[in-house]
């Protein structure tokens, strides 16, 4: 893969990700702020960013 081809694939990815984060972003304040274990939050955090990051390196897909 070429690093042509590599930044139009992560253009692509975060035109994705930003609405997604936008949509999600409540959802996330809204599990910190109901009485749930807060690990739970931040582990879906941790999924989003992770499979974010993974995504934007031309690694696995979702």
């Amino acid at each position: 893969m070429t690093m042509e081809e590599m930044k139009n694939e992560a253009e692509a990815i975060s035109m994705f990700y930003m609405p997604f984060y936008a949509v999600m972003y409540p959802v996330f304040n809204e599990l910190e702020g109901v009485n749930l274990p807060t690990s739970l939050c931040n582990i879906a955090r941790a999924l989003f960013y992770k499979n974010k990051k993974i995504t934007r390196h031309g690694g696995i897909h979702p």
